[in-house]
């Protein structure tokens, strides 16, 4: 579970990371995305920012997020990669297809992306059986009868 924790949280900084990205194929184009498309932006990393904390506040040490943080990650994953997809559908529906040609619009993408992946293997996780740990100090008990002869 520390790992699945661990990549939400780098796809928040993935998202993040394509505002420090070109948006587009001209070299004149500055980093980060036009402004029109930064609401989306900020948007993604704050939903995978509330999943991942979603996912962080049921942790316990090898426990298993409950079903409402799974519900709350998924939902978030969901959202993010919805407001990727809009950037894409308004950019290619106003003749600015040229913006998803540079790193940034795949780096939100990416981020999104890793997230949904996450939570789906938190929600795989969930259906598997805990392992049995033993106590320190302790041997595991046979039952071993003695033959009589």
């Amino acid at each position: 579970m520390t790992v699945i924790r661990a990549v939400q949280f780098a796809s928040i900084v993935v998202t993040a990371w394509s505002s420090a990205m070109p948006w587009g194929d001209e070299l004149g184009i500055g980093k980060g995305p036009p402004t029109q498309y930064e609401r989306q932006l900020v948007g993604a990393a704050l939903l995978l920012f509330v999943g991942a904390v979603a996912m962080v506040l049921t942790a316990r040490q090898g426990a298993k997020p409950g079903r409402f943080a799974l519900a709350v990650a998924s939902a978030a994953s969901l959202g993010a990669i919805a407001l990727a997809l809009t950037v894409r559908s308004t950019a290619t529906a106003n003749d600015q297809a040229h913006v998803l040609l540079g790193g940034g619009w795949m780096w939100m993408a990416a981020g999104a992306c890793m997230s949904l992946g996450a939570v789906a293997s938190a929600v795989a996780f969930s259906f598997t059986k805990p392992i049995e740990t033993q106590s320190k100090g302790t041997t595991p008990k046979t039952n071993k009868k003695k033959k009589k002869r």
